[in-house]
């Protein structure tokens, strides 16, 4: 990828860049261990979990991916 954050056509984010949108200017941290994806420009961010979540509405199994929701 190179310096203006293009890569395939696709502009992508990185960690960095979205500190600005964050609390405190930081990631939030892990809860359960889960791993977040910063997708490309367009895309939702997806978080990966190490554990079965069992909620009253859903269950994610183990390595299961959640999209986080536009506010």
């Amino acid at each position: 990828m190179g310096g203006n954050g293009q890569e395939g056509g696709q502009r992508n984010a990185n960690r960095s860049q979205s500190f600005p949108y964050f609390q405190n200017g930081r990631f939030p941290p892990a809860v359960l261990g889960e791993t977040y994806h910063i997708n490309p420009v367009g895309q939702p961010p997806t978080a990966t979990t190490p554990t079965r979540i069992k909620m009253s509405t859903a269950t994610i199994e183990a390595d299961g991916v959640i999209t986080i929701p536009d506010k």
